[in-house]
């Protein structure tokens, strides 16, 4: 076979497509000859057939969109704050959208022209920062004109070049694509900035067959290998993770976290919010002391899966209903505190339990009482017979009975007086 020159590297490669041309002729050799193809060994043939940093033009790139602000080809910082790269990836030039003047969720594209083999891989660098980042759809095309989601990247990734490569995604080579289309929809505001730069495709199988690919990966701490496809595997993730996570292998979404790092959507499609974490007010015990774990809405309550707030059961409160309610808000007429505050109030200490900051009771004011200081105190004092009076907790001086909704004293026979302080002198 000869070598013949790339055009795009400016040196040479072996006759790969002539070479794949006669796999089928030299399998048939291998079987007069009584040996077999090696699958453990798969066909590495590959070379770089495009690469476009766009310093010199668009590289043959269209942007069908008639609006100006659709993938133009750009140099140095962008003329939004808080949106869009500063400079190219490597060079002068990248390819820009300028979300200023956009309207909400508007579509714009840029695609390739007609590669010269079949894509065996591709890769490029994004640019994703701002507020109101939307969703960057890659996709391929056999003829030009019908396109399918290979996968999509949403949100702001910050003010930095990321890298993308099919391979970390499935990439098959007998999708039979010519063609890629880079599909970006618009955010809400000006900070929806998106750049691309630096695009390369390399022809060829890639290390994988058509039909299998054998390899190992770690995903999430776990080793997979001798994956399946292209029939099990590849296309895009689940309603491209509903733009609320990131396409990862085995179609796979990652769904966006909160600040804490717990995940805020959920489901195979992210398309289910989380609802906040507390300590499990009922579970199963793991171990001693171990019978509370950290689940949604405390195992109190119910997920509202599409607004991610809880839905408390009857005396349970809090974001994640992680409190108890105190009985009638106290009737205001007093303060709600939790068992740690309670504890303050009598000069101890509850701090550590479980429990601390979970169960709650009412600080009632002064002149109430109750376990929801519904009742009203009644005047107290001294016996004056010398009996047991309000030092040892007795209404109305121990000569008579408190009504709790006046918060008067009914003075028992021969008593009288506010508090019952009085007995009555027969004359």
């Amino acid at each position: 076979l000869t070598d013949r020159v790339d055009p795009q590297l400016g040196g040479t490669r072996d006759g790969c497509a002539t070479m794949r041309a006669m796999l089928s002729i030299l399998a048939l050799i291998a079987c007069f000859l009584g040996t077999a193809a090696d699958k453990d060994n798969p066909d590495t043939s590959t070379y770089v057939m495009h690469r476009c940093g766009f310093e010199s033009d668009t590289c043959g790139y269209s942007t069908p969109d008639s609006t100006s602000n659709a993938f133009v080809r750009n140099s140095g910082a962008t003329s939004s704050t808080y949106t869009g790269p500063s400079a190219a990836y490597e060079g002068s030039y990248y390819m820009h959208v300028e979300a200023t003047g956009l309207a909400s969720a508007a579509t714009v594209d840029i695609k390739s022209s007609r590669m010269e083999e079949a894509i065996g891989s591709f890769s490029f660098y994004y640019h994703m920062y701002g507020t109101d980042i939307g969703t960057l759809k890659i996709q391929y095309s056999t003829d030009g004109s019908s396109w399918t989601t290979f996968s999509s990247i949403s949100g702001n990734k910050g003010d930095t070049w990321n890298y993308y490569t099919s391979e970390n995604h499935y990439w098959y080579y007998s999708y039979g694509a010519m063609y890629l289309r880079w599909y970006y929809t618009n955010g809400a505001s000006y900070q929806g900035d998106l750049a691309i730069d630096t695009i390369e495709v390399s022809s060829g199988y890639s290390n994988m067959w058509e039909s299998q690919r054998a390899t190992v990966y770690n995903d999430a701490g776990t080793s997979y290998a001798k994956i399946e496809g292209p029939e099990t595997l590849g296309g895009s993730c689940p309603n491209l993770c509903s733009g609320h996570g990131d396409c990862y292998r085995n179609a796979k979404c990652n769904c966006f976290a909160r600040p804490n790092g717990e995940p805020a959507w959920t489901a195979p499609d992210c398309s289910l919010r989380t609802c906040p974490k507390g300590a499990a007010w009922v579970a199963v015990a793991t171990a001693a002391n171990e019978a509370h774990p950290v689940v949604e809405c405390s195992n109190k309550g119910f997920c509202n899966r599409k607004l991610g707030t809880c839905e408390c059961f009857d005396n349970y409160d809090g974001v994640a209903c992680e409190r108890t309610v105190c009985p009638n808000d106290c009737n205001q007429n007093g303060i709600c505190y939790t068992q740690k505050m309670l504890a303050e109030e009598a000069s101890k200490t509850y701090a550590t339990p479980w429990d601390a900051k979970k169960t709650t009771g009412c600080v009632c004011d002064a002149g109430y009482r109750g376990p929801d200081c519904s009742l009203q105190e009644c005047p107290t004092g001294p016996d004056l017979m010398m009996g047991d009076g309000n030092e040892k907790g007795r209404d109305c001086s121990g000569r008579g009975l408190c009504d709790y909704k006046s918060g008067l004293c009914k003075c028992f026979t021969g008593y009288h007086g506010d508090r019952c302080q009085n007995q009555v002198i027969l004359s």
